[in-house]
């Protein structure tokens, strides 16, 4: 009987599958709320990460990408990875109704 043992060393991150697993995630992220600030809302479902804010001029979009660019760089401090590919952007216009 033969056997191979590989071993990998992880600099970061959180083991997958144990049962302390979704804990520590919650306290390697817990920084995370401080990242933003002004009128950017974030809302965290467990791995995921929900931005919510409202934009009604160029300043406001510039404030969101200027936090957009703290979030990204926090990630990469974090040594985790965004997956762009998930990103969606809602837009709900502000629709205007004459009330009689």
């Amino acid at each position: 009987m033969s056997l191979m043992i590989f071993t990998y060393h992880q600099a970061s991150g959180v083991p997958q599958g144990s049962h302390l697993g979704p804990l520590l995630f919650l306290v390697f992220i817990n920084d995370l709320p401080r990242v933003f600030k002004y009128s950017i809302k974030l809302l965290l479902i467990a791995d995921d990460a929900k931005l919510f804010c409202s934009i009604q001029s160029i300043s406001d979009s510039e404030t969101l990408q200027d936090q957009l660019n703290k979030f990204y760089a926090w990630s990469v401090n974090n040594c985790l990875e965004l997956k762009l590919i998930s990103v969606t952007l809602f837009h709900l216009p502000v629709l205007k109704i004459q009330l009689y």
